[in-house]
């Protein structure tokens, strides 16, 4: 009896190992649809991350900011819809698959978008955070089928950036956009 639950242990933490694995190895710069590990929040202070420290473009541009830290004291700034469209000629066909956010931290003077689905449709959301409201200086996409979903961050400190989000439905259940600026 007691060896049966030492094999049990044993191959529970192999599962468990491998999950963690499977979840670390697929990041945002991944196309890979995939889950982002829950995060623990670090007392202000603590961290050695450069982003953190050092806040710029060169340091904080295209990182996670849960990785970094700079989503302690972060806020949303600005949360529209997402809506729902007609793919062949744009227009809105009501309603909405959820909330495109735009986060910032005051700290490290970043925006990353976040997508909250509200709508219960399985599908994938793509996720980018840009500078202004144009595609030129931006994150890389992320693609996540798990919600909440967040893209990388942007340094913006005194320049406007945008969360951008594009929901399709599994299924051909459906398309939708959105965007919030901050």
């Amino acid at each position: 009896m007691m060896m049966l639950r030492r094999i049990a242990r044993a191959t529970a933490a192999t599962v468990i190992g491998a999950l963690a694995l499977v979840v670390t190895v697929a990041g945002p710069g991944n196309a890979a649809v995939s889950a982002r590990a829950p995060r623990t929040v670090t007392p202000h202070g603590t961290t050695n991350n450069a982003c953190y420290q050092s806040p710029s473009a060169a340091h904080c541009d295209n990182t996670d900011p849960f990785d970094t830290d700079c989503s302690i004291g972060s806020y949303v700034a600005n949360s529209l819809p997402v809506y729902w469209y007609d793919a062949e000629n744009g227009q809105r066909t009501g309603g909405y698959s959820g909330y495109i956010q735009n986060w910032y931290s005051p700290h490290c003077g970043t925006n990353w978008a976040r997508y909250v689905d509200t709508s219960g449709t399985g599908g994938n959301v793509n996720i980018v955070t840009c500078l202004n409201n144009q595609f030129v200086h931006c994150t890389d996409w992320y693609v996540s089928a798990v919600f909440p979903a967040w893209s990388n961050q942007l340094y913006a400190k005194t320049t406007v950036a945008t969360a951008f989000a594009d929901f399709s439905a599994f299924g051909g259940g459906g398309t939708a956009s959105g965007s919030a600026s901050a």
